[in-house]
């Protein structure tokens, strides 16, 4: 999966009602970048498959690298609360590998992954 797979257009669009709807709930928020809105994109798709989802499977869906999506994730909980991170239940002995941290959308973060189409282009069976 590449950048270069999915509709730019879209993400504009998408990226662009997404400021808006920041503004309109008083956020003071620039334009979303397009790194931002491929990665909300990349949430929008995995939450149509589950309810939840975590930050390496938007790294591969959008290949972006780890050092733009995990800052772009931690802003949207902590400043956005957008999402909420917890570290999934186990232990990383026991799973044979580091603990993920799963991402739920708040009510507030439902309504800006609404505005992307839940898609990845070349993903359709």
């Amino acid at each position: 999966m590449t950048n270069g797979e999915i509709d730019q257009g879209d993400i504009t669009v998408a990226t662009t009602l997404a400021s808006n709807v920041f503004k309109v709930v008083g956020l003071k928020r620039r334009v979303l970048s397009p790194e931002e809105g491929l990665v909300m994109n990349a949430a929008s798709y995995a939450l149509d498959q589950e309810d939840q989802f975590y930050g390496l499977e938007i790294v591969r869906f959008t290949a972006l690298p780890a050092g733009t999506v995990y800052p772009i994730l931690s802003r949207c909980e902590e400043r956005y609360r957008m999402i909420i991170g917890a570290f999934e239940d186990g232990s990383a002995v026991d799973l044979e590998r580091p603990l993920r941290r799963l991402y739920q959308p708040t009510e507030f973060g439902h309504r800006i992954f609404a505005l992307f189409q839940p898609e990845i282009p070349g993903s359709a069976e």
